[in-house]
């Protein structure tokens, strides 16, 4: 496997925390006017408070960027009046430049470095990190100037603000080795601070390599062919990604004057299901500089094999048989892993979608005996399957024996383990409603919720299921149950390790803005027993149904874990009831640039929620890791906007680009800390910020609320109004003045209110914030009186909407009639005089 392509692949789940070249988040405002190109390089530029952007650029695409104003959303008005000036922080830029060097000496190594060898640097790739944390860049991969070394150059930020300049530390990485199958990092160093219009610093690397000659041999010395593996050297500081297929040695290059750690897997046979054998092995070995360190392997001969059988089954399910590809376990598949030096077995079982289910006898063949370790415990055992169609796809993983508190299983030369029926499972439902509260859908602003994906959506055969089933599993939109390492009643095993994730099915709800489904998991434990299962996952996948890379378009895709240790006792064949819900705030970043182009812009995040939900319920959440495509996204451009769906919470977001002209390097900008509530829509900035709490609910018709308004940028509020349910604005104030408080009384409907609050200043930004206040009316209290003349006056409050007046002689359902008596109202109390005959007769109000 290509180096490059494997640590493209692991750096695809790291953050990008760093701001570089000349782009920005919009909203913020600091430094003069104008622009210009120095020796920092062409990403250089100021932004005049206040100033519109009066060229943005050329046509680009499907938007013409011809200069005026930008709207709210950051687009051109068609009009071209002012709606909003952008604002910007002068993302300050400059290069850190320098060469990555090896200085080795001896004639044998710097043949296999250069010609004839060749294997010496092919391509190089920077990492730059501020210190303290909260920059970064990377260079994407650079060619290589020679096999010994090579010049680099990466683009940092300069923090406008900070004379003194930023920090950073360097750490170079580089390709090399036959068909650049290894990886190397050298030491990281810490450059000068980068300052802004100066030149940056040059920061130099030079190392002497050693080589260590792995050769795979027998107990006796004779040389082993493996038919692959890999090399990992301090913990994946430099490893070697593939051996090839009939090796009998192996280079590596290590720093030289060092003790490395080095971690080897070598296999033989070529199936995890039928031959396929491993050996791990771990040592620590000190590389002088410039030497060539050969270093015997011994794989231990093969011993007599064991195998292991037993019945996998989800009992009253239809699991399904589906091939998985690049080593992923086919569905159903039963595993033995971490077993002695790390062996494995599989075994699949077989099944045609039709008639025959993907269950039954399995035999894990030709297994390595767990007495060819001393350290082994036995091997951990594992069933995956697949079962029910559509919306309602499940993939469960099965508790493991091996982990947590089940004992692993052993192995003995040449014996049989049959496990019998431990992995058939008697399962129970785990059921409940799904409420994904969002904010109220205004004009032009329709709900990001109408965009759930679900797998069980994308099935173009028509088979039920889902199309790339056999590369993800159950994947978009889904719920996750994770076992619980507590025996449930009477029960032998614990469902540790096991895990069921499920599609889920519903629709978005325009009377309440929200989505409204319901889920379903089969779950059990190990042998039929009863187990303990808890809520762990909500993964949300959102995005436009078609994607025109419009400002309209948007694609968000995380998990929320749930980290509280509720759980469930799962008994076979009962139901058991958890609904889940949770509140989203829509949030709008936009990214410019006055002098450059970029593409793919897009958000990754963290953070989470600990606390009380929009429903006043107990929750403790996190999203580990989270992105959100921008637009546009597939052509450059000097003008984006992010559109992002989180769950009410206090989060982290690095907004990320590529710039153009610097290769695959990326540039993460200045980092944004936002807050958001349940049905909140928030357009980010700092030059002018609302700041006002919504609440989710009010015990009263008349609810007052207060708020402020914070200016960054010599700006004035100019006006703060609100709108109630789509109504027309109502003014708060005029010429506001700088940092004003407000406070307002807002008169609620009976139901789901939908309320936008609005600052504006005078230079065109707007700052608002949405919300969704429920308000019940209580009922209307009926009172009762005796009059003077032998009368019954019956009265209740007016308005009373909805309510009706009802009598009857007794106290049954169904004996209740209208009132037929006149009744009279005042515009403040409701009234009816009567003159009862005879018995009893009751009263009361009626809704409807």
């Amino acid at each position: 496997m290509n180096s490059k392509k494997f640590l493209v692949a692991a750096a695809a789940f790291q953050f990008a925390v760093a701001s570089a070249q000349n782009f920005s988040v919009d909203w913020f405002t600091i430094a003069a006017g104008g622009g210009s190109m120095g020796a920092s390089g062409p990403y250089s530029a100021d932004i005049t408070i206040g100033q519109a952007v009066a060229a943005a650029g050329p046509d680009t695409g499907d938007y013409a960027f011809t200069g005026g104003f930008w709207t709210l959303l950051g687009f051109p008005t068609s009009s071209g009046v002012q709606t909003n000036t952008d604002y910007g922080v002068s993302v300050c830029t400059n290069r850190i430049t320098g060469t990555v060097r090896f200085n080795n000496s001896n004639p044998a190594i710097l043949d296999l470095l250069n010609a004839p060898g060749n294997e010496g640097m092919q391509d190089v790739f920077i990492y730059a990190n501020s210190l303290p944390r909260g920059y970064s860049s990377t260079s994407g991969w650079q060619p290589s100037s020679s096999k010994t070394s090579s010049d680099y150059s990466v683009v940092v930020d300069t923090d406008c603000t900070n004379s003194t300049g930023v920090t950073y530390e360097i750490t170079p990485g580089i390709a090399l080795g036959a068909g650049e199958a290894q990886y190397y990092t050298f030491n990281s160093k810490t450059a000068a601070p980068v300052v802004a219009g100066l030149a940056g610093p040059v920061v130099d690397f030079v190392e002497c390599l050693g080589v260590v000659q792995f050769n795979f041999v027998d107990e006796f010395g004779s040389p082993v062919s493996v038919t692959g593996g890999n090399i990992i050297g301090d913990y994946y500081n430099a490893y070697l990604s593939a051996i090839p297929n009939g090796a009998t040695q192996q280079r590596f290059y290590a720093r030289g004057g060092e003790t490395h750690v080095f971690r080897l897997t070598l296999y033989r046979g070529s199936d995890v299901y039928s031959d396929r054998q491993v050996h791990s092995v771990s040592t620590n070995l000190m590389v002088g500089c410039d030497t060539i360190l050969n270093v015997n392997i011994v794989i231990p001969s093969l011993s007599t094999l064991g195998q292991i059988t037993g019945t996998v089954h989800m009992l009253r399910e239809f699991e399904w048989n589906i091939h998985s590809f690049n080593n992923v376990p086919d569905w159903t598949t039963v595993l033995a892993n971490n077993g002695p030096f790390s062996n494995q077995r599989w075994a699949r079982l077989g099944g045609d979608d039709t008639n025959t289910p993907s269950s039954g006898a399995f035999s894990l063949v030709n297994v390595e005996p767990s007495t060819a370790d001393p350290n082994s415990a036995g091997y951990s055992l594992q069933a995956y399957m697949m079962f029910r169609a559509n919306r309602r796809v499940e993939a469960f993983y099965s508790p493991t024996l091996g982990f947590g508190s089940n004992p692993a299983v052993a192995v003995t030369p040449g014996a049989t383990v049959n496990l019998s029926n431990i992995f058939q499972i008697d399962p129970g439902y785990v059921r409940g409603a799904i409420r994904l509260q969002g904010p109220a859908e205004t004009p032009g602003h329709p709900s990001m919720l109408r965009g759930v994906f679900h797998c069980g959506d994308d099935d173009l055969n028509h088979d039920g299921i889902p199309d790339v089933a056999s590369y993800y599993g159950v994947y978009e939109s889904l719920v996750g149950y994770d076992g619980v390492d507590r025996a449930g009643a009477d029960a032998h095993y614990t469902a540790a390790n096991g895990f069921g994730y499920a599609d889920f099915d519903g629709d978005f709800d325009a009377i309440t803005s929200s989505y409204l489904g319901n889920y379903e998991l089969a779950l059990g434990g190990l042998q039929g027993e009863r187990s303990l299962w808890r809520h762990s996952y909500f993964s949300v996948s959102v995005g436009s149904p078609t994607w025109t890379d419009s400002p309209d378009d948007y694609s968000n895709f995380y998990a929320i874990t749930d980290r509280r240790t509720n759980s469930v006792e799962v008994i076979p064949n009962q139901p058991v009831t958890n609904d889940l819900a949770y509140g989203f705030g829509e949030v709008i970043v936009h990214i410019f640039s006055t002098s450059a182009s970029f593409s793919r812009p897009q958000i990754q995040f963290f953070g989470g929620l600990t606390g009380n939900n929009f429903l006043g319920q107990p929750a403790d959440y996190h999203t580990d890791w989270g992105t959100a495509a921008g637009t546009p996204f597939y052509y450059p451009t000097n003008h984006a906007l992010i559109r992002l769906l989180l769950p009410e919470g206090t989060y982290n977001l690095y907004p990320i680009i590529l710039p153009q002209g610097y290769g695959n390097g990326t540039v993460s900008l200045t980092p944004i800390d936002v807050t958001v509530g349940a049905g909140q829509r928030l357009d980010l900035g700092t030059c002018l910020t609302l700041d006002l709490a919504i609440p989710g609910h009010s015990l009263t018709n008349l609810l007052t609320l207060s708020g402020s308004v914070l200016t960054q940028c010599s700006n004035i509020v100019g006006a703060i109004f609100y709108q109630l349910n789509g109504g027309p604005p109502v003014n708060l104030c005029s010429t506001c003045g700088i940092n004003p408080n407000f406070t307002f009384t807002v008169p609620l409907v009976p139901g789901t209110n939908s309320l936008t609050v609005t600052a504006q200043d005078d230079q065109g930004a707007v700052s608002s914030i949405s919300g969704v206040i429920q308000y019940d009316a209580p009922a209307p209290l009926l009172s009762i009186l005796l009059t003077d003349t032998n009368t019954v006056l019956v009265s209740w409050p007016s308005p009373s909407t909805g309510f009706r007046l009802v009598q009857s002689t007794i106290l049954s359902p169904g004996s209740w009639a209208d009132v037929t008596d006149t009744i009279n109202d005042d515009g403040t109390t409701k009234s009816v005089l009567v003159s009862p005959a005879g018995g009893k007769r009751f009263f009361r109000l009626s809704n409807p």
